[in-house]
């Protein structure tokens, strides 16, 4: 009968946490997604506009800073500028403003 009632509860136990950890990657997944999008509409491939500050990724998609910065920070696909860590992009190498000029020929 004990052993019973233990082993009922272990199980219970052990879905419990199945079901929480379930909860808390589809919550960080949905914060990712969030970033990435607002990231993809707000930011090009362009000298000066690779990157966007921290604050105003997390005001775009209604996260708090802390928040944004977790999950920026655990995603593979969001980088973070080497010059500068409040900002952030999905471009992981950093452009220079005179690569788009080309050769000029006069």
């Amino acid at each position: 009968m004990i052993w019973e009632s233990l082993l009922v509860v272990l199980v219970s136990a052990a879905i419990i946490s199945g079901i929480a950890r379930a909860v808390g990657r589809a919550r960080w997944r949905n914060k990712e997604k969030r970033i990435l999008q607002f990231l993809r509409d707000h930011s090009e491939d362009r000298p000066g506009k690779q990157y966007i500050s921290i604050k105003s990724v997390a005001q775009g998609t209604g996260l708090d800073v802390i928040e944004t910065t977790d999950a920026a920070d655990r995603s593979p696909k969001v980088f973070r500028r080497e010059t500068d860590e409040g900002m952030i992009g999905l471009y992981k190498d950093e452009r220079s403003v005179y690569e788009e000029r080309g050769v000029l020929t006069l």
